[in-house]
């Protein structure tokens, strides 16, 4: 516990010789507190209510509580540990939608290095965006956490796949008849958000490895100069995929060899449902049902692999060389329905309407890494 209230003090809790207070809007979380405290470190503790910034304050009392957490702060600088990290997270977080597994973290620089440290250590994904001034960490699946041995506020909201669709859905067309990829999905250990990171992984560079006598997976290739792309996405799956791979291979239309970075999935039926929904006659198309289900990380993905920004034209261009015509339509419908953005096929591009590339830019930018930024114009 005092490990905890280490943190707590890390994440603004203030601490006098016997007494420690903290803010939070979330009662619940406080009262939850209050009575680990009380039954951990024997302490007196209360919560009460402040209307001038409408937030509740927990107080803790308890003799010698400032030596025993500066003792633990002073270690903590070094060896960071869970209980530690995990206050530090349950007091900064917030959810960014019931549809995500996403956790958001607004910390201090100094927090968010320790917090990073912990991460890579222990192979839990997390995306790090923000400024160096405010940092902002995003933790990608609750489960994975779970899973890692970090033990996650119960409070915290439970974020999955959603219900499946009722009889009233599927009679108004609504259904996107996806329930036996979802279920495969949670079959495999899958998050929502590493779901789309793989839809928009395929409506890209990806490609499924498909078997004549088993299942399919996904393969991601990228340029040797796009390694720290490869290796956020292999930390995004990095329940289902092994260590990143070089790749040699020859271009026949430019006569040179060239080397290329990226990873294989495990096999799945999962990706084999994908495979039929994304292949036909070995061609890759673009399966209506998905894209109608696809959402903000997808794009973001979709325009790291194939997007960038036309300066010429000031906007973001996409590239769709590889899919007919029809397909072009989808996604040009697709950014028209899901997200209100208006573009226009020219050739083997699209190109998003100038006066819509800033809304673009505010959906896609919190989920693209900062590596690929630049496709974006804004580094």
């Amino acid at each position: 516990m005092y490990n905890y209230l280490a943190g707590l003090v890390c994440a603004g809790a203030i601490l006098k010789t016997n007494k420690l207070t903290l803010r939070h809007k979330n009662k619940r979380y406080l009262e939850q507190l209050c009575k680990e405290a009380r039954r951990s470190i024997k302490a007196y503790c209360y919560v009460r209510y402040h209307k001038d910034n409408n937030t509740y304050e927990l107080v803790i009392l308890k003799d010698n509580i400032y030596d025993e957490i500066y003792k633990r702060l002073k270690k903590r600088k070094i060896n960071p540990i869970k209980s530690y990290i995990k206050a530090l997270i349950d007091v900064n977080y917030e959810i960014y939608d019931a549809k995500y597994s996403l956790i958001f973290v607004n910390v201090s620089n100094r927090s968010s290095k320790i917090i990073i440290r912990y991460l890579n250590k222990k192979r839990i994904p997390y995306l790090n965006i923000g400024t160096i001034n405010r940092p902002q960490i995003v933790l990608f699946d609750l489960n994975q956490l779970t899973l890692k041995g970090f033990s996650i506020n119960p409070l915290h909201p439970a974020l999955d796949w959603g219900c499946p669709p009722t009889n009233g859905e599927r009679e108004l067309g609504l259904d996107t008849g996806l329930e036996e990829l979802y279920n495969a999905a949670k079959e495999l250990g899958l998050s929502r958000v590493q779901h789309e990171i793989i839809i928009g992984t395929l409506l890209g560079d990806g490609r499924l490895d498909i078997s004549k006598h088993g299942n399919a997976r996904l393969q991601v290739r990228h340029s040797i100069k796009q390694a720290e792309y490869v290796e956020f996405k292999r930390a995004a799956l990095n329940n289902i995929v092994a260590s990143n791979i070089l790749y040699k291979y020859y271009d026949n239309r430019t006569k040179k060899e060239y080397i290329q970075i990226g990873f294989n999935t495990q096999r799945h039926r999962y990706f084999t449902i994908l495979a039929n929904l994304f292949y036909k006659d070995r061609r890759k198309v673009i399966p209506e049902n998905i894209l109608r289900d696809a959402g903000e990380i997808a794009l973001a993905i979709f325009i790291a692999d194939d997007g960038t920004y036309d300066s010429n034209s000031k906007t973001i261009k996409i590239s769709v060389d590889n899919y007919s015509y029809e397909d072009k339509v989808k996604l040009r419908k697709w950014l028209k329905q899901k997200f209100n953005i208006d573009s226009s096929i020219e050739k083997d591009r699209i190109y998003i309407y100038r006066r819509n590339y800033y809304k673009l830019l505010n959906l896609v930018l919190k989920f693209t890494p900062l590596s690929m930024r630049y496709k974006l114009a804004a580094l």
